[in-house]
């Protein structure tokens, strides 16, 4: 029935305009499958295979590029993972030699009225919802061929299609650079907070005095410590508050997307200044992970 569908939209030349779009292009998009615009197949090397000093990029289910002495394929090319947890969430773009696992599909010799760049965008933003709705599961385990071939893409002409990929390039590379001075100050801070807590380095008063010597206490003697809310099915109420599971601490950040509540009577609050340590199934192992 997906198949029948798919055939008679591309059939009828369906087309389509975006809400937004840069003011020197006009026209409708026109409709066209993947397959139709370029080749996709699989890989034939196997994880095995990979060399750490190798020459040349190996792609495998992951988003951890690694090392080969082989390629298979040298020019532009888009690869996305076919089974395991990446499916519909890893894609890579690259333009030169490269070799890939025989689980992972790779998009090459791109028509010359489609850009493949464009292409990497618009099929990595909406694969994975693809993979869903042709899923009877929550969860996809593996990519069929016509997953890819038969998802239908709109396509603007050439040069807005070249348009659309520069800006998202140089979206991606502000974000990269971003990245990197994020990595650079959290490296810095480390640094910091190593050498400030050790007293190794230490900061003068506004007279440019030194501060009084450290005092060495134990927690409990400056704050109080307690236990976080037991709760039962019977006590959730979704008028209630937010109890603050191990769950929604992540990355040492509230996330809130999974809640529970309960009624006011058991309300424990948390206010702020208070230091949160999460211990995950019992595991002492875990205290402060996150």
């Amino acid at each position: 029935m997906m198949e029948t569908k798919e055939k008679k939209g591309a059939a009828e030349g369906s087309r389509s305009m975006p809400k937004l779009r840069f003011p020197e292009f006009e026209g409708e998009w026109k409709k066209r499958f993947l397959g139709e615009v370029c080749n996709i197949k699989t890989g034939n090397k196997d994880t095995k295979d990979r060399i750490d000093d190798g020459r040349y990029p190996f792609y495998v289910r992951s988003n951890t590029i690694e090392r080969i002495n082989s390629y298979s394929f040298d020019g532009e090319a888009i690869l996305t993972s076919g089974d395991g947890v990446g499916v519909g969430k890893i894609f890579h773009y690259i333009n030169e030699k490269f070799d890939y696992h025989q689980r992972v599909y790779a998009l090459t010799n791109f028509d010359v009225d489609y850009s493949g760049k464009y292409i990497y965008y618009i099929f990595s933003e909406k694969f994975y919802r693809r993979v869903l709705g042709l899923s009877a599961k929550n969860s996809v385990d593996s990519v069929r061929m016509d997953f890819i071939s038969k998802m239908p893409i709109n396509f603007p002409c050439l040069a807005e299609q070249q348009k659309i990929a520069s800006f998202l390039s140089a979206v991606d590379e502000k974000i990269n650079q971003l990245q990197r001075k994020k990595e650079l100050l959290q490296a810095y801070k480390k640094g910091m907070m190593q050498q400030l807590f050790s007293q190794r380095l230490r900061f003068k008063n506004e007279d440019g005095n030194d501060f009084p010597e450290w005092e060495e206490k134990k927690l409990g003697e400056v704050g109080e410590i307690v236990n976080g809310l037991t709760y039962s099915p019977n006590d959730i109420d979704d008028n209630g508050v937010i109890v603050l599971r191990s769950s929604n601490v992540k990355k040492r950040r509230i996330d809130l997307e999974d809640q529970v509540r309960v009624s006011v009577e058991k309300y424990n609050p948390v206010k702020t200044g208070d230091i949160l340590i999460c211990v995950r199934n019992g595991s002492k192992r875990l205290i402060g992970k996150n």
